[in-house]
């Protein structure tokens, strides 16, 4: 009878251990998945032709939670009148993406800040090594949203520069400027 029971309370208390484990790497994939689109918002706020057609379709992210993202796209533009742009319709305006600078660079800043505090916690294993200003996240590949990001934070930890390498480890970067304008993304 001891025996089964050591084994129940093992039991028990691996499952819990998992399910913790499991709610924390979602926790973490959530807020990379975040991070994500809204990089890709904010390198493509000039985005008017896209091979679709029309201007990038900006992300519009509802909730995240569980490892996921509810979400859907923004096809509203926003009309600007340009009317020697390549882009602009026979009225000389163009349509933008309705990305909005400082609410999305604001989240993606805050997103940035939760991945940092979590990765300090070492949260499903994440590795965190700070030099100065700049931050190294690695992932545990069970996360399998990313291998690492790279972030240098300024003075007042706003995001200045990320890089992210996926887990085939190709690497998406954004630089912004001081006032969170995007200067150069790839």
């Amino acid at each position: 009878m001891k025996q089964g029971l050591l084994f129940l309370i093992f039991f028990i208390s691996s499952v819990s251990l998992f399910a913790y484990q499991t709610k924390d790497c979602a926790e973490i994939k959530s807020e990379q998945l975040r991070l994500s689109m809204l990089g890709s918002n904010l390198a493509n706020i000039n985005t008017t032709k896209t091979p679709e057609g029309g201007p990038y379709r900006p992300f519009v992210i509802k909730s995240c939670a569980n490892g996921g993202c509810e979400v859907t796209r923004n096809s509203s533009p926003i009309l600007k009148y340009l009317p020697d742009h390549p882009d602009a319709d026979e009225n000389g305006y163009v349509a933008y993406p309705a990305v909005d600078l400082n609410s999305d660079y604001a989240v993606f800043n805050m997103t940035a800040t939760k991945l940092r505090l979590l990765g300090d916690k070492k949260i499903c294993g994440t590795n965190m090594i700070v030099n100065g200003s700049s931050v190294l996240l690695k992932y545990q590949p069970k996360i399998n949203s990313g291998k690492e990001d790279i972030f240098n934070f300024d003075n007042n930890q706003r995001v200045l520069s990320w890089m992210h390498i996926d887990e085939r480890g190709q690497t998406s970067a954004i630089n912004f400027s001081s006032i969170g304008a995007v200067v150069s993304y790839q």
